[in-house]
């Protein structure tokens, strides 16, 4: 580890069979996992073993988890941890610090799982569900007891902050694209682009949102370049 602001190095031990470690977004903290084997699609779940330190590789925790876990950063204190088996996926919340956790709910055929900046809340997209009415695009808040939410349109989304996302809509009959603006906490929402005028298509869904939510990058269809659209503060 190197830290840029006055330069001090260390070494954090992590065994060879770990995946790299991710930095909580305080960047106080790291987490990894160690896997015992390869996840096969209709085997058996490899055991895991996920553990979290301080940024200097102190005070080494270990979190225990069923096999075939997946473990991310959720905020600076709290691990979203996913498990999925026989297309029904099951998502829990842990704290690293009051080690408090609870299940926030199992879904069949989850997809698409994206975390909020803050992680104040997920989106995930649920298709060919049972229900035909419960298949779309879904939000939830990453609290106890919380439902989530189905919203009111389909397409490829990206976070933009903690509450509002972009998104283009699902139209395959269309000859341009849009970006629309969808706030999670009341609805607002508002196109951003008009195809008349703008048109553009992505290629295979293959865009981004810049950190400060103003620039769209995205890998042009048409020509195959990366194009910028700009947008209001």
């Amino acid at each position: 580890m190197h830290r840029v602001s006055d330069g001090a190095e260390w070494l954090t031990p992590v065994p060879l069979d770990a995946n790299l470690p991710a930095i909580s977004p305080d960047h106080q903290r790291l987490l990894w996992l160690q896997r015992s084997s390869v996840a096969v699609p209709g085997g058996t779940q490899p055991a895991v073993n996920v553990f979290v330190s301080t940024i200097t590789g102190d005070n080494v925790q270990q979190i225990p988890v069923e096999a075939g876990t997946n473990a991310v950063w959720l905020d600076a204190e709290r691990l979203l941890f996913s498990r999925s088996q026989n297309a029904m996926t099951t998502l829990e919340i842990g704290n690293v610090v009051t080690n408090e956790r609870f299940v926030l709910g199992t879904w069949y055929r989850l997809r698409g799982l994206s975390i909020a900046p803050g992680g104040e809340s997920i989106m995930f997209y649920l298709p060919n569900q049972p229900d035909p009415a419960t298949s779309g695009v879904h939000v939830l808040t990453t609290q106890a007891g919380e439902q989530p939410v189905m919203l009111p349109w389909f397409g490829g989304w990206r976070w933009r902050d903690a509450h509002t996302v972009y998104y283009m809509p699902f139209e395959p009959q269309a000859d341009s694209q849009r970006l629309v603006y969808y706030d999670v906490r009341d609805g607002t929402t508002f196109d951003l682009t008009d195809p008349t005028t703008e048109p553009f298509l992505t290629l295979n869904g293959d865009w981004r949102v810049s950190a400060d939510g103003r620039w769209i990058a995205f890998h042009s269809a048409a020509d195959r370049n990366l194009w910028l659209i700009g947008l209001d503060a």
